[in-house]
């Protein structure tokens, strides 16, 4: 996965992740460690909805659905 996120590019990519087992599995820390000059792991907050926007517009979507009649 990560990869083609420093193939692609001859920047430094920087990259955030959420708490997901995998981010932290001894693979992906062993890959990182040998790339460290590339690419650069940002790891997120447990629940951080205020990171993702989309939280918001699931939520809305959320509340509007509840005040809807259901169709017959």
């Amino acid at each position: 996965m990560f990869c083609r996120l420093v193939k692609d590019t001859d920047k430094k990519a920087l990259l955030a992740l959420d708490k997901l087992r995998v981010h932290h599995s001894k693979k992906t820390i062993a890959w990182i460690a040998r790339h460290k000059s590339e690419i650069e792991l940002f790891y997120l907050s447990t629940y951080a909805p205020e990171y993702n926007p989309s939280e918001c517009l699931n939520s809305d979507i959320k509340r509007g659905i509840g005040n809807r009649a259901m169709p017959h």
